[in-house]
């Protein structure tokens, strides 16, 4: 592992690059500002190591960060319809930042939090950030304790993971929002890399808006299905992708409860 100055924050609080390294020289670094994973190292079938993600060439655009570059998201990921929501009987108004919804809980997101080290376990290249949101923060009722890991394995598997812990009932749903180019970063666009999903079915979306209506519908036959792997550049004519601009939908995945799979 290893450590370096990254930049300050207005306030002066330091922040720094934390990069793993295992047996393969796959390399993952990620910082303390946002949590966020600024690069992503691999080998390609010629040897040659390439950066697979999205990023900013400098400390400044990860404070900004418009593009949500490898941050992580928090309390919830994706959009809450009219930026407001009821739960235990009580509602909750957010700040609107996408028209009248609320995208990934509002302007004031963890992408721009400082995360402070909880753990830091070099021999198991894995690290541990914590971040407390008060009672209120961004309209969503509770003290959260949050809890993002890093953890870059020897079979060259990036794993992350999510806890919380509230002192009230509220709503939990991070994420991490890296953008992948298998072909490096700075080769373009992805139109001819090959997807799978394994997903039965999909949430549509409400027109003009990317909130889904409800429903949960199957893919087959539609240009949505990606349950055998195929190119994810064409998109053909049909409702939803053009209502979106491409692909932007949630899938309901075919998987057991409690189990990790493919």
């Amino acid at each position: 592992m290893e450590k370096q100055h990254f930049g300050f924050l207005p306030n002066g609080r330091e922040v720094y690059l934390y990069s793993f390294e295992n047996k393969s020289r796959m390399k993952l670094v990620v910082s303390d500002l946002g949590a966020v994973i600024t690069n992503l190292w691999v080998r390609d079938n010629s040897k040659r190591l390439r950066d697979v993600v999205l990023g900013y060439p400098d400390f400044d655009g990860y404070v900004t960060n418009v593009d949500k570059f490898g941050a992580t998201i928090g309390r919830s990921a994706n959009r809450i319809a009219g930026a407001r929501f009821d739960l235990s009987g009580k509602s909750y108004l957010l700040q609107a930042n996408e028209g009248e919804n609320s995208l990934h809980s509002g302007p004031n997101g963890y992408e721009f939090r400082y995360f402070d080290v909880a753990e830091l376990d070099e021999a198991n290249n894995r690290i541990v950030f914590q971040l407390i949101s008060p009672d209120g923060d961004q309209g969503f009722p509770g003290t959260l304790k949050f809890v993002v890991t890093y953890q870059l394995l020897e079979d060259n598997t990036v794993r992350i993971s999510y806890r919380g812990k509230s002192d009230q009932t509220t709503i939990f749903n991070p994420t991490n929002h890296s953008y992948f180019n298998l072909n490096g970063h700075a080769s373009g666009q992805i139109h001819k890399h090959w997807l799978q999903i394994e997903a039965a079915h999909y949430t549509p979306i409400a027109k003009r808006e990317l909130i889904p209506t409800g429903e949960v519908v199957p893919v087959a036959h539609t240009p949505m299905d990606f349950r055998t792997m195929r190119e994810i550049g064409t998109i053909p004519e049909f409702e939803q992708l053009i209502q979106a601009g491409g692909y932007d939908h949630n899938y309901a995945l075919d998987k057991a409860k409690d189990v990790l799979q493919k």
